[in-house]
């Protein structure tokens, strides 16, 4: 297993590992489907923000798992509003056909003024922001070296003291995870598909 920086032409792979993993709430918020392009498009803001960042784990070829883990989440705001993605989203969501009703778009909005509020609230920027591994390989450690793979950019390239994340208090196996490497929870709060638990990891 390799843990590295993710390559713009992998962000498609990884796109899909994310729609597998987090099935429910592309279902909750978009009723079905999302479109890869358009996942991608968020992976690829991840990676123009902070290419460090965004990792994966490769195996025979395959990427198997990633990590995002900013060491401040500014840097996403500058980078979607920056000009040139702007025009690139634009035209991918309309390549798409990805019809958004005015309710997704409220809950998404609340969502990120959640978010907000939240990082504020607890004064950490730095955060592992989205982690999954594809269901094909669960259980054999992938999680755990990825996760680790974000605390040590965030910890010794990065400087940061304090790591923050957020889990949904049913995802028991997450839960434990980031507990066997120091997390505690420090908090709750909720979006509008239900309650998350706040966690941090201290230096």
């Amino acid at each position: 297993m390799l843990i590295r920086q993710v390559r713009k032409e992998e962000l498609e792979q990884v796109a899909e590992i994310f729609a597998e993993v987090f099935n429910d709430s592309i279902h909750f918020y978009f009723s079905g489907k999302l479109p890869t392009q358009v996942i991608s498009l968020w992976l690829l803001l991840a990676q123009l923000a902070e290419p460090e960042a965004l990792q994966v784990a490769e195996e025979d070829q395959f990427i198997r798992g990633y990590v995002f883990s900013p060491s401040e989440t500014s840097g996403l705001w500058r980078t979607a509003l920056s000009g040139s993605f702007l025009s690139h989203s634009v035209k991918t969501l309309i390549r798409s056909n990805l019809r958004l009703p005015l309710s997704t778009l409220r809950a998404l909005l609340s969502n990120k003024m959640w978010f907000w509020r939240t990082n504020r609230q607890h004064g950490s920027p730095a955060r592992i922001l989205s982690m999954g591994v594809s269901t094909c390989v669960r259980g054999q450690g992938y999680g755990r070296r990825l996760l680790k793979a974000g605390i040590e950019y965030l910890r010794h390239k990065k400087g940061c003291p304090v790591i923050t994340l957020e889990v949904r208090p049913h995802n028991i196996p997450a839960r434990r995870l980031y507990e066997s490497l120091g997390f505690v929870k420090i908090g709750e709060t909720r979006d509008a598909q239900g309650p998350w638990l706040i966690m941090q990891l201290n230096s």
